[in-house]
């Protein structure tokens, strides 16, 4: 059986579903993995890796956000013409949310469609249209795979929903054996991610704790007027990022505004994991269904003045140890039901037991 997966991002190792879903499925059958899209030209192919190339900057362009939906869906038409590729030769297409759902209307090949992301979040923006698009790939799916409980997934098309929420793309054993509750900790804080953080934020915690570096791990620039203390690392790979976070005292989630108006069916992520690991506390703006979890060291705020209020209490508590850097029980089974193993397991009943037995070829 031959599997195309068509996704936002390149392939990594990383905690993303469809990340995971693609090495689960490359151990059983013939995948190949489509990005949608590539920056530049400067690509180096590899045998199952293929690239769309935005020449004409559409994801770039701010025009996307008000540009009448039929001029979108022929410029992706062009994408998709000009890009020779057989589709024909694959069983079964994975499509990722978020762009990439916009080739399901080309597309006559059995798609799966998996829901990483409301489209509020996938395409920054509560735009009618994209919901539009959105509802044409589950409509053409056979099934969709979505991260969104059922409450909030779409009445109409209940019968494809199928719930699956990504883990953690590491395996038990490394789970209970990097466990190291007796690291040396240092005056750090730490955020990792991609999504838009509050700076306003960020800026009050500098200028209120001068005495602890605040590294933002990520593709963020240095903004101007930021504070000595406060550190952009740009990218860093995972070796690199999880030395400084093992030594980090609070892992910190600044959502800004935009992103938790985006994300209101969004709740506990991946991006969790690492810290709870380290029995680090993490401290997250509150968004969706999220809510403060003192088991798994999760506190939330709503305002920068509360939320700034709950990181020195928290750093007050580790000073006179009334807060230590353990795992609990509950937080290590909950972790142990992320890893690797337990996904795939998932990922068995899914394809082999649902879907492709529900689609004998």
């Amino acid at each position: 059986m031959k599997i195309l997966i068509i996704s936002n991002t390149c392939y990594s190792k990383t905690n993303k579903s469809i990340d995971i879903m693609n090495d689960y499925l490359a151990k059983y059958y013939d995948v190949d993995r489509l990005i949608f899209y590539k920056r530049n030209n400067n690509v180096k192919y590899t045998s199952n890796e293929f690239y769309f190339i935005d020449n004409i900057k559409l994801y770039r362009n701010i025009f996307k956000y008000f540009m009448p939906g039929e001029i979108i869906k022929f410029l992706f038409y062009i994408m998709y013409k000009s890009f020779k590729f057989n589709y024909k030769q694959y069983d079964y297409i994975i499509v990722e949310s978020g762009y990439p759902i916009f080739l399901a209307i080309f597309l006559k090949n059995r798609i799966i469609y998996r829901q990483s992301d409301p489209t509020e979040m996938a395409f920054n923006t509560n735009r009618k249209y994209f919901k539009k698009i959105e509802k044409n790939i589950i409509r053409k799916s056979l099934f969709t795979i979505s991260v969104l409980y059922k409450n909030d997934f779409y009445k109409e098309y209940l019968d494809k929903y199928i719930f699956w929420k990504t883990g953690y793309n590491i395996s038990i054993n490394d789970i209970k054996i990097k466990m190291d509750y007796n690291i040396k900790k240092e005056n750090i804080i730490t955020y990792m991610g991609n999504m838009p953080i509050d700076i306003n934020f960020l800026n009050k915690l500098a200028a209120n704790l001068k005495e602890y570096d605040i590294y933002i791990i990520g593709n963020y620039k240095k903004k101007k007027n930021s504070h000595f203390n406060l550190k952009y690392t740009g990218y860093l790979n995972y070796t690199q990022y999880i030395d400084i976070i093992k030594k980090s005292k609070i892992f910190i989630i600044p959502v800004s505004n935009k992103y938790k108006k985006h994300s209101r069916f969004a709740g506990l992520t991946s991006k969790f994991y690492l810290p709870m690991q380290f029995g680090i506390p993490i401290v997250c703006k509150k968004y969706g269904y999220l809510n403060d979890d003192f088991e798994k060291k999760i506190y939330t705020y709503n305002k920068n003045k509360s939320g700034i209020i709950i990181i020195k209490n928290i750093l007050k508590k580790i000073e006179n140890n009334e807060i230590n850097f353990s795992v609990n029980e509950n937080t290590l089974i909950f972790l142990l039901n992320q890893s690797k193993e337990s996904k795939y397991e998932e990922l068995e009943n899914i394809f082999n037991n649902i879907i492709f037995k529900s689609n004998v070829m």
